[in-house]
């Protein structure tokens, strides 16, 4: 926890990022260390977090970052300086979900997705099934709330 809150304070994306991932496959990882294991998250999942290492990787850093609660659903965080391209991305792929129809979605354009996840962006695109039989992805692109 104090990694997290000085990687915060210094404003450090990279460590921040890093640490998020890390957290998140460990919560992941001891869910399926269980007796009988716990299955969250699900093939849209990890396509997302393929998609957010591919993103990553192509940009030569960490620009994004995914999470996931105790559920399949990702949060993906990027600073609003690699909005273009890692929402791009995500709205080349994901771009026919509900989310991107309000004024700070409406301006995000649809990025190239990088060579070599064609296969994890698929799965994205397909998107899982949810509760219901219902598709799992959407998207929420809203304005985070002030301080």
């Amino acid at each position: 926890m104090t990694a997290m809150e000085e990687c915060i304070k210094n404003r450090d994306f990279a460590k921040f990022a890093d640490l998020t991932m890390k957290d998140s496959n460990n919560f992941h990882a001891t869910c399926l260390d269980t007796s009988p294991p716990i299955f969250y998250m699900n093939d849209t999942s990890r396509a997302a977090v393929r998609v957010c290492e591919a993103i990553n990787t192509s940009a030569g850093k960490a620009i994004c970052a995914y999470t996931f609660d105790a559920g399949p659903n990702a949060v993906v965080y990027y600073l609003a300086e690699t909005e273009a391209q890692v929402a791009g991305i995500f709205r080349s792929i994901v771009g026919d979900k509900t989310g991107w129809d309000n004024s700070r979605g409406g301006t995000i354009q649809a990025g190239e997705v990088p060579k070599g996840m064609e296969i994890a962006a698929e799965m994205l695109e397909k998107g899982g099934m949810g509760q219901g039989g219902r598709r799992s992805t959407s998207v929420n692109t809203r304005e985070p709330e002030s301080e």
